[in-house]
């Protein structure tokens, strides 16, 4: 268990302007420390140094800041601590493997550096730590095409505006455009508004990882965020298939088939939202989708056949392969044959969600 307090110490070497991914380290690391469960956080600086802190972090860490004491720990506190350099670079799973990133000393912990934790004290250094948050995020990109195709192109842009403290919401809102005049381009029914749809639709895939990258590079992860970021996914995904049915529809001879395959499609689409989103009410403060996945459906026993089955096909149900299916078929000018398609997949889709959530209504995600 992590102590109660943490000291940020005036760096040896270096200075405290030093900025990583837009953040200066030393503001970096009261979020972290923050974020970890520290509640009392001492900066023992120096003057000068802590006049830089009160006019350049200070009123970027909001209430935060009321965690952050502007003195070094008292000595009649007779308390357990972890002592860093104000300019220390570390991650979060450090602080939850302290025992590994960290060594003992009868007041405290304190870091082992050894290339997973440093010092920034140039700016070759901070370039260092941003490839490694870089490199952090593609390891745990699940998925061929988002980890060697999306995160090529979108970790780039985002290591750009990480820089520029602009929030990750903005860029949601931005992305949202960008999905939603797909269905504008498809709806015109010309081969190259079609091609041009489908291409506004794989941009917006690659695209979404920019918001949630730019959020864990300047560490604004937020459940707003999750839940735009739903909106944006599900209601580009909703105006795809919108334009997609008006498409099938005059493509069709006859007005019962072409009805019936748009009812189930947005029937199974909006069933399977339902479920997840239900869930995510129910059991998470999550507004992602994802973590329907990550708390629910990998939490089930794959001795249930059912599950056993979701978790082969459940790669084909996410966004990066089916974002680049749909351009393919675009690029055809064919795309109205999604509707049928997509009416059949999504139904059963729903079917089986329904049954998950009621075979396992009891599931409780603090046992998991």
């Amino acid at each position: 268990m992590l102590p109660d307090a943490a000291v940020l110490q005036s760096p040896e070497k270096g200075s405290l302007d030093i900025k990583l991914c837009g953040l200066y380290a030393l503001e970096r690391n009261i979020i972290l420390l923050h974020r970890a469960g520290i509640t009392q956080i001492y900066v023992d600086l120096t003057e000068p140094e802590i006049a830089f802190y009160r006019n350049n972090i200070k009123k970027h860490l909001g209430a935060i800041s009321r965690t952050v004491k502007e003195e070094p720990l008292p000595s009649s506190k007779k308390t357990e601590a972890i002592y860093l350099s104000a300019n220390c670079f570390f991650q979060a799973h450090h602080l939850l493997q302290a025992d590994i990133f960290f060594t003992r000393k009868k007041n405290g912990l304190y870091p082992i550096y050894d290339g997973n934790i440093f010092e920034i004290t140039s700016p070759a250094d901070a370039a260092r730590a941003e490839d490694v948050l870089v490199q952090t995020i593609r390891d745990n990109t699940p998925g061929l095409i988002a980890r060697h195709i999306n995160k090529s192109i979108s970790l780039p842009i985002s290591r750009v505006l990480s820089k520029t403290r602009i929030h990750p919401n903005v860029l949601t809102v931005l992305n949202m455009i960008v999905g939603f005049s797909s269905a504008f381009f498809l709806s015109m029914n010309t081969y190259a508004s079609i091609a041009l749809g489908g291409l506004c639709f794989q941009l917006a895939s690659i695209f979404d990882g920019v918001d949630g990258e730019v959020a864990k590079l300047t560490l604004k992860v937020s459940k707003l965020g999750g839940w735009l970021d739903t909106i944006s996914d599900n209601g580009t995904l909703i105006l795809f298939f919108s334009a997609s049915s008006y498409l099938f529809f005059l493509n069709s001879t006859t007005i019962l088939m072409p009805l019936a395959a748009i009812g189930f499609l947005f029937a199974g689409l909006f069933t399977m939202l339902a479920a997840m989103i239900s869930f995510l009410r129910k059991h998470t403060s999550s507004g992602s989708l994802v973590t329907y996945d990550k708390e629910f459906l990998q939490k089930l026993p794959d001795t249930d056949r059912l599950v056993s089955f979701i978790h082969k096909l459940k790669y084909y149900t996410k966004k990066e392969f089916f974002s680049l299916a749909f351009f393919a078929v675009c690029l055809t000018g064919k795309i109205h044959y999604i509707v049928p398609a997509g009416a059949f997949f999504l139904s059963v889709a729903a079917i089986m969600l329904l049954v998950l959530n009621h075979r396992y209504r009891s599931f409780n995600i603090s046992h998991s």
